[in-house]
């Protein structure tokens, strides 16, 4: 692919082109990614204004790694939100703002429910919150103080995400994943607050090709409605329409603010490049094109 355009061959031989404000091939490396495409958002969360990452494509794609990259403790490995809470820091100290905090919630939407992946919570619920929008009753946020404390926290929670094995992935998420960090603090004596969300999506599935049955097949089919519910809100959004379909799904419903409110937004599509995918990398080039024309 050029720096900012990629081009597909269906089967039956028609190219397609699709512009974009980066493009990358398969041999790029996390640190770039996350210097073109998160580095100046988490400049803007410094400054109080909210923001968001997704992370979108089929099963397989690699969504999750560029997410949050090897758990382990080479940095050279780390995905996006390691190397966003040291850059967030990083510039909160360089700022010198006082009664800074910062708090982390995980949470997974599996099969329309809401489960959180950092507390104990048996039950929650989604509530619409005067100044953050739709949130999550119930959810634990818990304060964080660096890097390490925050991996722990994602080894945890690994253990607890839901998972299953496909013919296009051994280790399939089942769950869209919606991790969150809150940062507090005074800027010129004043209060500021602003929120940094990192959304991984699960993986849109074909299921006659991935093999999925029973249960994994009802996940498949949870997943593929809550992800097209997220295209007719995005759709509706580029056109700007008056009714957006916020409630359709719990997903659309609590990341309302990050796709129609003031909250500058992140989107970085997920590809494979296996030429038996190419339908599947079709649809979510178009989806990601749309969502440049929505998102802000």
């Amino acid at each position: 692919p050029e720096e900012q355009q990629i081009t597909l061959t269906d089967p039956a031989g028609h190219p397609a082109t699709y512009t974009y404000d980066k493009v990358y091939g398969p041999d790029i490396d996390q640190e770039q990614v996350y210097n073109d495409a998160v580095a100046p958002i988490v400049e803007q969360v410094c400054s109080g204004l909210s923001c968001c990452i997704f992370a979108y494509g089929q099963t397989g794609a690699g969504k999750t790694y560029t997410m949050r990259g090897d758990l382990s403790g080479d940095p050279s490995k780390h995905g996006i939100i390691q190397r966003s809470l040291v850059h967030l820091f990083n510039r909160l100290n360089e700022h010198d703002y006082s009664n800074v905090e910062v708090k982390s919630s995980f949470l997974e939407i599996y099969n329309e429910e809401l489960e959180d992946l950092s507390g104990s919570a048996q039950r929650l619920t989604l509530v619409d919150h005067d100044s953050r929008g739709c949130v999550c009753d119930g959810l634990v946020e818990v304060p964080v103080e660096g890097l390490e404390q925050v991996m722990n926290l994602l080894e945890k929670a690994e253990e607890r995400c839901k998972y299953s094995e496909t013919k296009m992935n051994k280790w399939s998420n089942r769950a869209h994943r919606i991790f969150t960090l809150v940062v507090s603090f005074l800027r010129y004596d004043k209060p500021v607050t602003a929120t940094l969300t990192f959304v991984d999506l699960a993986g849109s599935e074909d299921i006659s090709k991935s093999g999925a049955t029973g249960m994994t097949a009802r996940e498949a089919a949870h997943i593929n409605r809550s992800l097209l519910t997220l295209g007719r809100v995005i759709n509706a959004l580029a056109c700007n329409e008056k009714h957006i379909p916020y409630r359709d799904s719990k997903l659309t419903r609590l990341l309302s603010e990050a796709l129609g409110g003031v909250c500058k937004t992140s989107f970085i599509a997920c590809v494979s490049p296996c030429s038996g995918s190419t339908v599947e990398s079709n649809s979510t080039l178009r989806y990601a094109e749309r969502a440049m024309e929505a998102l802000n």
